[in-house]
């Protein structure tokens, strides 16, 4: 059985995945129209997340198991909120970003959660700082790069608040060739903090824009935070370069699914 990764078909606010030997179905809002496989081939998931009424497995896997996305090896498994350790739309940023490093770069990974992009980047030859307030992704992101035969690369492993933290790195005059940040619409810090990505963002690109880098990569999946909301906001902290906007998206043989968006900035 393929360990890889395959979007199989979305509709009825529904998506239909395939990870490794797992066949799996979860909501996806933004898919009104109509399912393009028959209903035969989605009554074949081994695991169905629905938030209808309480959010819940209806039918759940109890494994965890390995799946390969981009070259990166990583653990998977269903957790209660219908997450499996992975977002598949984010390998366009794992994949732009690791293409921009030069050897021996910093790159700076912000809500970094399980590790795709601080593992392509470190296989790409650079040092990463990797930043999620939760201990838990933290452990999990470092179980993956075991995986990848990465445990003794130069990632640095922070638990912290990432406005906490990225502060105290501006006080002590850090720099970094590369930032990636892909912050949530709302979400609580080790200690409680709250972010709010209306609220937070601009501060935090502010903030970031001191460590001069070469490159930036910013990606979220708040629906008012369009591609080009994206662009504007890197506009106004990043100036000169080359600026490039875009949705993320899973797709298939003869599906695809806007899944966020990005926006992205090179210095010339």
């Amino acid at each position: 059985m393929s360990n890889t990764y395959q979007f199989l078909d979305s509709g009825n606010e529904k998506k239909l995945e395939q990870f490794g030997p797992y066949r799996l179905v979860r909501p996806a809002a933004a898919a009104v129209w109509k399912p393009s496989l028959p209903q035969s081939e989605w009554d074949r998931a081994d695991g169905v997340f629905s938030r209808e009424g309480k959010s819940k497995w209806r039918k759940s896997i109890k494994d965890e198991w390995q799946v390969e996305i981009s070259g990166i090896k990583l653990n998977l498994a269903a957790t209660d909120f219908g997450h499996i350790g992975v977002f598949p739309e984010h390998q366009e940023v794992w994949n732009w970003s690791s293409k921009e490093i030069q050897q021996g770069d910093r790159v700076l990974n912000l809500f970094a959660y399980s590790g795709g992009a601080t593992l392509a980047c470190a296989k790409a030859g650079a040092e990463v700082c990797h930043v999620d307030a939760s201990k838990g992704m933290v452990d999990w992101a470092r179980e993956n790069a075991a995986l990848n035969s990465l445990e003794s690369a130069p990632i640095r492993w922070i638990v912290d608040d990432v406005m906490k933290f990225i502060k105290r790195e501006v006080k002590r005059g850090r720099s970094y060739e590369g930032i990636i940040l892909d912050p949530p619409s709302f979400g609580r810090g080790s200690q409680g903090q709250v972010f709010k990505i209306e609220r937070d963002l601009p501060i935090l690109l502010e903030m970031l824009s001191s460590f001069k880098p070469r490159f930036v990569a910013l990606s979220c999946h708040t629906c008012a935070f369009t591609p080009l909301v994206l662009k504007r906001l890197l506009q106004d902290y990043f100036k000169g370069g080359t600026f490039e906007e875009g949705e993320m998206y899973l797709k298939g043989s003869d599906a695809y699914l806007p899944n966020g968006s990005y926006a992205r900035w090179t210095r010339d």
